[in-house]
């Protein structure tokens, strides 16, 4: 398995992993993540707890930033928001 992250706008792909690092995961609260938006990191695998695939790093000549999706403002790390991808022409 090899995860990565990809957008019809990017047409293959905009992260990948180290190759042969193996598929990793965050665990975050996933009560936090749905109605505070923002991705807190917990111990474990029980219950309430929803595990997000690490996608790896932006390709070379990518920039990724994710932003609030009303106002454009770049989010803080582990905040929900959309992602806009830059790429050269």
């Amino acid at each position: 398995m090899f995860p990565a992250f990809g957008m019809a706008e990017v047409v293959i792909g905009a992260t990948f992993p180290v190759p042969m690092s193996g598929l990793t995961s965050d665990s975050v609260d996933q009560r936090v993540l749905e109605t505070e938006r923002y991705a807190a990191p917990v111990e474990g695998s029980g219950a309430g707890v929803r595990r997000l695939a690490r996608l790896g790093r932006a390709l070379p000549g990518l920039s990724i930033r994710v932003v609030d999706p009303a106002t454009g403002d770049v989010c803080a790390d582990r905040e929900v928001g959309e992602l806009e991808i830059r790429a050269p022409r």
